[in-house]
């Protein structure tokens, strides 16, 4: 695995309901020796009828546009924390976006990392205050070959569930997550060394994507 993403900020609300929401993905190259040129995507998940996105990866993109056209070389050990900006418009509609980003390398597109960002367009009435929205810590330590934690709030009433799942889709672990505010701990020592993704579901929807490398 050559490439990490992550955005600076997975959940986005804006009670202007014509005002665009923005915000960064950084992307890394973690390898220490593989040079790699890097294009960039989307895949919308869940968004109102109406809502406009679209996404910059050096240039600005039409919305239509899933995969971009333009790529960058980046070097071992290169970031870039800005030419990979995510926009999002709700035109006026309430509601919920989720929209997965990718970034992959344009000679295997197997070689990916994305990550999956909400944008809440919320009516002036409602109140988001900071305790008030989900969140989930990225995993600790990671690489790990024994044991791995994350820390999570959810708000109350909410149902979530972790899915590990390996390069190829498979099931590998699965954990149901109990209480508003706790701490999610397992082994690793049972699962081959590798890659892995998290899918976080919160009643039933996929809300958030975290990576797990599994050392020897």
């Amino acid at each position: 695995q050559t490439l990490h993403v992550e955005a600076h900020e997975n959940n986005l609300s804006s009670s202007d309901l014509w005002a665009e929401m923005v915000t960064e993905i950084k992307v890394e190259n973690v390898s220490e020796s593989n040079t790699v040129e890097v294009k960039v995507s989307k895949e919308i998940l869940t968004t109102p009828a109406n809502a406009t996105n679209y996404f910059c990866w050096v240039n600005c993109f039409l919305a239509s546009t899933m995969v971009s056209p333009t790529q960058i070389t980046f070097g071992p050990g290169h970031m870039d924390d800005v030419n990979f900006s995510v926009h999002f418009n709700p035109q006026g509609m309430l509601g919920v976006s989720a929209i997965r980003y990718c970034a992959f390398d344009a000679a295997n597109i197997s070689d990916s990392a994305c990550t999956i960002v909400h944008f809440n367009a919320v009516s002036s009435t409602d109140v988001f205050e900071d305790d008030k929205v989900f969140s989930f810590s990225n995993f600790h330590p990671n690489p790990t070959s024994l044991i791995t934690e994350m820390n999570y709030n959810l708000l109350p009433g909410q149902k979530a569930e972790v899915l590990i799942l390996d390069m190829l889709g498979n099931l590998v672990k699965k954990h149901q997550l109990s209480g508003e505010n706790g701490r999610l701990s397992f082994k690793v020592t049972d699962i081959k060394a590798g890659l892995y993704f998290a899918n976080i579901m919160i009643d039933g929807d996929l809300r958030e994507m975290k990576r797990l490398i599994v050392s020897e």
